[in-house]
């Protein structure tokens, strides 16, 4: 019998993996915080790579294994199919 991945890695209960899109946002900020950095604009290169750091970093833990309940959005049942007129289908 294998081990948990709780059981052997304590991070992997803390925080799950992170979007693909979510590098999209990361790459554009880090090349414009470069752009930046070669312009000489440190302040700006400062205020870009912080959220681009934290972006994902609340991905990965917003995506943990066994977050618990279900976000506020989540269906938790299924709607009765309704015809043209409106009524629902037995």
């Amino acid at each position: 019998m294998t081990p948990d991945a709780d059981e052997t890695n304590p991070v992997a209960a803390r925080v799950g993996a992170v979007d693909p899109l979510c590098w999209f946002l990361v790459a554009s900020m880090l090349l414009t915080a470069i752009l930046m950095a070669v312009l000489g604009m440190i302040v700006v290169v400062l205020v870009i790579v912080l959220p681009a750091i934290a972006v994902p970093v609340f991905d990965s833990r917003v995506n943990r294994p066994g977050s618990g309940s279900p976000g506020p959005f989540a269906r938790t049942h299924r709607m009765k199919p309704v015809d043209r007129r409106g009524r629902t289908s037995p």
